[in-house]
């Protein structure tokens, strides 16, 4: 433990109760990255990633932290990840400080010798320009999440009121699927293979990895137990044809995962789940529906455009800082390297949403 002003920074393993303390802060700021939450680090854990946590106290209470990915590699120590963090319940210079006195600690305590961290955007104004002068730089596009830019939606406005600022072709595709047969049930473990089987096809269409059927039960086995994940499968004629998973937290619904097997375009399927998805979290209660990535279907929805902000990476180590060439960037950046990006992602990336 150290001190950063008038706030306590400390290291939290897993299995400390400090844990279930974390998750209640998080749950409390607005729309807060599932990506920082206990239970996101045990899913990890069956790709190989370990966790630790930092938390910034004042008073017996949290005003802020982060959640730390890491893996060991041969020789070198371990590449870190904070994925969406650090989170500070304000804009306190101090507590600035802290989180970049904290990263510091969580990365030396657990021998972090490469570090990426993207910080959250209601944030990036005030972590960013620290952390740049503390020696991290922009990371390269490798490490980069695969959606930066993401299309979210006002559930406090109404189900009617979203419907109404939706596009006239997205309604109208809704009442498509609805009057050509499109059914949709809630999923369960069950129909982990049939939504891996269509994530698969998915996948081929276009030019992706997608990770392993074993991934997907570990964070259905995580996850569901407490809500917290939550599946639909929309059939036309009793067959599957598209299925997605949604991750739920704090106040935010997330579009995690989605597959579809092509067949019945014209029958709109998507659409259908979408519908359901918006409905299933204004029911609940929850303020935002957030696509997890942006194009023209998300943008059909309505809603906004949120940017986040890109990675920043350190080498702990002051001598291999200086043997790592800003030419290396520039590699890793090029065309020759996208299938590369591609293995590293579908291993499980922490920072990859999608």
């Amino acid at each position: 433990m150290q001190l950063a002003g008038s706030y306590r920074v400390h290291v939290v393993a897993p299995d400390d109760d400090g844990a279930s303390e974390w998750d209640a802060f998080l749950a409390t700021v607005p729309r807060a990255p599932y990506q920082q939450t206990s239970a996101w680090a045990k899913v990890k854990a069956a790709q190989g990633w370990l966790s630790a946590s930092v938390m910034f106290t004042r008073d017996g209470s949290i005003h802020g932290g982060a959640q730390l990915l890491y893996r060991s590699i041969p020789f070198a120590g371990a590449v870190g990840v904070v994925a969406r963090g650090p989170i500070l319940a304000s804009n306190d210079p101090s507590l600035v400080v802290a989180a970049v006195d904290g990263l510091k600690l969580l990365a030396v305590t657990r021998n972090v010798t490469y570090l990426v961290v993207q910080p959250p955007r209601a944030f990036v104004e005030d972590l960013s320009p620290r952390l740049l002068q503390n020696g991290y730089r922009t990371a390269p596009e490798i490490v980069a999440p695969l959606n930066t830019t993401t299309c979210v939606l006002d559930l406090g406005l109404g189900t009617d009121a979203v419907l109404t600022s939706m596009r006239k072709s997205t309604r109208r595709s809704i009442r498509l699927a609805q009057q050509r047969g499109v059914s949709v049930r809630e999923g369960c473990a069950d129909d982990l293979p049939t939504f891996h089987s269509l994530l698969v096809a998915t996948a081929r269409r276009r030019g992706f990895s997608p990770p392993p059927s074993s991934f997907f039960g570990a964070a259905w086995a995580t996850m569901a137990p407490s809500g917290m994940l939550r599946m639909a499968v929309a059939e036309v004629d009793g067959e599957p044809v598209s299925a997605f998973l949604w991750v739920m937290f704090g106040d935010t619904v997330n579009c995690w995962r989605g597959g579809w097997s092509g067949k019945h375009p014209d029958r709109r399927p998507n659409e259908a789940l979408d519908w359901v998805g918006i409905r299933w979290a204004a029911a609940q209660g929850l303020r935002w529906y957030d696509f997890q990535g942006d194009a023209d279907y998300t943008r059909g929805f309505g809603g906004f455009r949120v940017i986040s902000p890109g990675p920043l990476e350190r080498v702990m180590s002051p001598l291999l800082r200086r043997l790592y060439p800003p030419l290396l960037h520039r590699a890793l950046d090029t065309s020759g390297v996208s299938r590369l990006k591609q293995i590293v992602r579908s291993r499980g990336w922490p920072g990859s949403v999608k």
